[in-house]
């Protein structure tokens, strides 16, 4: 190894690959030595341990010197190309399918180069299940690579009925759940669930065996639409998912809309079926409705009851021809380059009533920043707001809205909000219109503000959910910017801020209960005497563990009247409650919607 280090030329690295080798069978005959030693166990142990660690990266690295690379992927027929053409399958696949794969293993330059084996793992049956043919038929195990050739081979698997679908082996009961429960305890710390379709070319180098492994790939898409080349997956022949997932009706709505999605393979039908809550009606009547097709979509219309209380759930479910029932979808998850999975939720609607006023001024302007739903949350009660861009906060086009909303770490997705946009939104609130701004990181500073304050950092956050929120009177609003600012604050009559908190629904602390998560982070850390801070909350600490209280935390609701409008900053997490149907994070957020 030493000596294959100093030999080293990147431009030649198949120079050192007989030295490699050399190290190669030297570590294979350690190994077997070694576990025929019967000396101390632990230490016998231990000492193969880290020589198949060092054999793994001797593999490694061989291949690398003659430049051996393998592809395995999903494949319409044997005649296509393997590498010069795309990938043309999904990386879905269901169980009971017949799939074939395509092997293409290179190596420049070749020479001394031997084929021993070749074979196709799964996770739901041996190698042996595979047929493993050669489209040329005239490369067989043992002889030699042409110079500059190629080894191509393919696989026909059929993926048995009883094959689960692949998920993470790590999960969670709920977002509330501050720990993961695993699937499979063998693999914990795995980066991710393994490949459930593995090919492996077994090759000879001087004498030296070393192997060399690829999953079987396809197209994999995620919930944007961008796709990349990831392992194949076993998913379910019927995807169900249930929209909204969950949402507040506030009470004395008449009707509630529920979307039933469903994704079948093209030669599946299935049987919709939605369970109500006592005392609800569905229009159309909840009775099983076959759908064909790739994907189908089903409208109710569901009618409360004259009086109801507590969560509401409706269950959908399809059911198959040969009486399998499915009642979860799935969808893809993560970013093209990055290894993808799929996410299942349960195809449930959860109701959650609430008592709510609506404002009478109801247009409502969206700029997005990072990770919120909160558009969609407000569509759900009537709220539809109009997505903007940055290129929208101009005076002619803001003055169409009631309410300009900034969405979460806006100032960090849009480095171009500051200056001529931002002072556009401030103009907005002096002549007559409503900001608010929701929590924001760094890069929102004082000049995105129309006065003087700092962000906090990591002191300014409440991370439990459950820690009592007080909601401010007059005399207990006060800066704690500054001594400055205290004595400016106490100079200033109380202004008219307060209503946010009783109009249109009368807040109390009671609005924050049964909230997920966290209270909020992004805290202000201090602010102008012109602003008005509207609650206090902080972590409580834990004296047996000796962490001390939090200094009470004001900064996460601060208002100000700017002209004739107004500008509000939010840092309580009201992007996470809104998709969990939070109903008191709803009334605050709907009266934050006024001026």
């Amino acid at each position: 190894i030493e000596s294959a280090t100093k030999q080293l030329d990147r431009s030649h690295p198949e120079a050192i690959a007989p030295t490699l080798a050399a190290a190669l069978k030297d570590i294979d005959s350690l190994i077997q030595n070694v576990g025929s030693w019967n000396g101390d166990a632990i230490q016998r142990e231990s000492a193969l341990h880290e020589l198949r660690v060092k054999r793994a990266q001797l593999n490694e690295a061989l291949a690398l010197a003659l430049n051996v690379q393998m592809r395995a992927q999903l494949a319409a027929d044997r005649d296509d190309a393997l590498v010069d053409h795309p990938v043309r399958l999904s990386s879905d696949i269901t169980a009971a399918q017949d799939i074939e794969l395509q092997v293409r293993i290179t190596a420049t330059p070749a020479k001394a180069l031997r084929l021993i084996s070749y074979d196709v793992d799964t996770t739901f049956h041996s190698h042996a299940h595979a047929n493993i043919f050669s489209p040329s038929g005239d490369k067989q195990p043992g002889m030699p690579f042409p110079h500059e050739g190629d080894y191509e081979h393919g696989a026909r698997i059929n993926v048995p009925a009883s094959a689960k679908p692949t998920m993470p082996y790590f999960y969670r009961k709920s977002i509330e759940q501050p720990f993961y429960d695993l699937s499979d305890a063998e693999l914990r710390n795995a980066p991710t669930t393994p490949p459930i379709i593995t090919a492996t070319f077994h090759l000879s180098y001087d004498g030296a065996d070393f192997d060399v492994t690829a999953p079987a790939l396809g197209v994999h898409t995620y919930a944007d639409g961008s796709t990349s080349v990831q392992p194949v997956q076993i998913v379910p022949p019927i995807s169900i998912a249930s929209a909204p997932i969950a949402t507040v009706l506030p009470l004395g709505t008449p009707t509630l809309n529920i979307t039933t999605t469903l994704r079948t393979a093209s030669s599946t039908n299935a049987k919709v079926s939605l369970e109500t809550p006592p005392s609800w009606t569905l229009d159309p009547p909840p009775a099983p409705t076959t759908v064909n097709g790739n994907q189908s979509s089903i409208e109710f219309t569901a009618h409360p009851p004259a009086s109801y209380s507590g969560e509401q759930l409706f269950h959908i479910s399809a059911k198959t021809p040969d009486n399998h029932e499915y009642t979860e979808g799935y969808r893809g998850i993560g970013y093209a380059g990055l290894p993808a999975t799929n996410a299942y939720t349960p195809a449930v609607t959860r109701i959650v009533p609430v008592h709510l006023k609506l404002p009478a001024k109801r247009r409502i302007g969206y700029l997005p920043g990072t990770g919120d739903a909160i558009p969609e949350a407000l569509a759900s009660i009537g709220l539809t707001p109009q997505i903007l861009t940055i290129a929208d906060l101009t005076s002619d086009k803001l003055k169409q809205f009631d309410t300009v909303i900034l969405g979460v770490r806006t100032y960090a997705a849009h480095p171009d909000l500051h200056g001529a946009p931002t002072q556009a939104l401030l103009d907005y609130a002096k002549a007559g219109g409503n900001v608010v701004v929701q929590y924001q990181t760094a890069e929102f500073t004082g000049d995105d503000a129309p006065y003087p304050l700092t962000l906090g950092r990591d002191a300014e956050k409440v991370v439990d959910e459950n820690d009592p929120v007080q909601l401010l009177t007059p005399g207990a609003a006060r800066s704690r910017s500054s001594a400055a600012g205290r004595t400016a604050a106490k100079k200033t009559a109380p202004n008219s801020s307060y209503y946010l908190l009783t109009t249109p629904n009368r807040l109390t602390s009671a609005d924050f209960d049964g909230w997920v998560e966290e209270r909020g982070h992004g805290f202000l850390r201090s602010w102008d005497a012109r602003y008005t801070a509207l609650t206090e909350t902080h972590d409580p600490g834990a004296s047996a563990e000796g962490v001390q209280p939090e200094e009470p935390q004001k900064g996460g609701l601060v208002t100000t009247q700017l002209g004739s409008g107004r500008w509000t900053y939010l840092a309580f997490a009201v992007y996470r409650q809104l998709p969990e149907a939070v109903p008191g994070a709803y009334r605050l957020f709907v009266n934050l919607l006024q001026k």
